[in-house]
């Protein structure tokens, strides 16, 4: 399953670094790619994500979850 993933507050390399490995955590994550000039990041796993989901991963971190489709 593929899934597009909107962000907000990614503002720097090291943000990207910091969200991409929390998301690279979730159960079944194969892959996970941030574009940062769009903050979106592109997730591959073999499971079903729920916007609660991920927002759990991230919730000590200022990054925001917008918008979660699978595609």
């Amino acid at each position: 399953m593929n899934y597009k993933l909107q962000l907000q507050g990614l503002h720097c390399d090291s943000c990207k670094k910091i969200a991409e490995r929390r998301l690279g955590r979730l159960e079944g994550v194969t892959s996970v790619n941030i574009n940062m000039e769009n903050q979106t990041a592109l997730i591959q796993t073999g499971h079903t994500l729920s916007q609660t989901e991920v927002e759990e991963i991230l919730k000590d971190t200022d990054y925001k979850v917008t918008a979660l489709t699978e595609i």
